[in-house]
């Protein structure tokens, strides 16, 4: 797979805020603008030692492993068992072979397994050069995704996300509630629709008599 311009653009962004001293870095990409190829392409150049890519869904876990694969990345699973077999047999689907190797540098695995499993004590994860987690604004200090990037302390650590802004109005940094030290970004959404990434959209309303001004919001937004 070969990177857009401005996939390559985010990437060096990136390395730019990590050689500029950062060691937790945000990287904001619309939504379709392929973040995970960005990060793929990023786990290549650390293939060498250990990483981790973390995703808060097994969905998600399912999609990182499929786009390391397209990358030739062999990578562990840390996941249950009917995901691993669920990803296995989506490589072979897909690329005619698994990508999955349980004895490989490289891990994608779900969060919560994660913090079930207890890294914090693990060589490997120890040992971790890169750290990553898909949907990076759920990312608090104290917080599930918090308490899993503890156990790689001496990762760099990146955070993609489409939407750098949390509906609680927690703060990311790491001056606030967060842990990021910088973000970074590149094309936005009408960016990508103009170099033909996306297609445009089309906004359908139907009319309607609903009354939302008596509704209550919560802390969340909704």
């Amino acid at each position: 797979m070969i990177l857009r311009p401005d996939q390559l653009d985010l990437k060096q962004k990136i390395y730019n805020a990590w050689n500029g001293g950062a060691r937790t870095v945000m990287a904001v990409h619309p939504t379709g603008g392929g973040k995970t190829v960005v990060t793929s392409d990023v786990f290549k150049d650390f293939n060498a030692a250990p990483n981790i890519a973390m995703a808060h869904r097994q969905e998600l876990v399912g999609q990182i492993s499929l786009t390391f694969a397209r990358f030739g990345i062999y990578h562990k699973l840390i996941a249950p068992k009917s995901v691993i077999s669920f990803v296995q047999d989506t490589h072979r689907q897909e690329l005619g072979r698994s990508y999955y190797n349980p004895d490989a540098l490289c891990a994608v695995g779900g969060v919560d397994t994660i913090i079930r499993r207890d890294f914090k004590n693990d060589i490997w994860a120890q040992k971790c050069g890169l750290a990553f987690v898909d949907e990076g604004h759920h990312v608090l200090k104290t917080n599930k995704w918090g308490k899993a990037f503890e156990q790689f302390p001496n990762a760099r650590k990146l955070l993609v996300t489409a939407s750098p802004r949390r509906a609680d109005g927690k703060g990311l940094g790491r001056d606030y509630d967060g842990i990021v030290d910088t973000m970074v970004e590149s094309i936005d959404m009408r960016g990508l629709i103009e170099i033909g990434a996306l297609t445009d959209y089309k906004i359908y309303a139907p009319p309607s008599d609903f009354n939302v001004d008596a509704l209550k919001i919560g802390t969340t937004g909704d």
